[in-house]
């Protein structure tokens, strides 16, 4: 079992130290060191036995996108995942 929420909204706010943090299901904030903040979507698929594609889907930026608007997001992607759909792909197609 995967703890999800595991950020919340004043620790994302004073988040200070570079690198991903995870929220869980995939949901990860990106802390840059000269103080900037991204959401990020990740996960893999298998290609074959023993082959692994890892994939990472940007979300936008913090405080433009709000923890809460980025923890829905892995939910929908996640959907897409487990269908065999590319949430990536998904995106080029509706922003076309």
């Amino acid at each position: 079992a995967h703890t999800l929420n595991k950020l919340k909204a004043l620790s994302v706010e004073r988040e200070r130290n570079p690198g991903r943090h995870s929220d869980g299901g995939g949901l990860y904030l990106n802390a840059a060191k000269s103080g900037s903040k991204s959401w990020v979507y990740m996960w893999s698929r298998k290609l074959g036995p023993s082959r692994t594609k890892r994939y990472e889907m940007g979300l936008g930026s913090y405080p433009a996108v709000s923890l809460e608007k980025a923890a829905g997001a892995p939910s929908n992607a996640g959907e897409m995942v487990a269908e065999g759909q590319n949430p990536i792909e998904e995106k080029r197609r509706n922003v076309a």
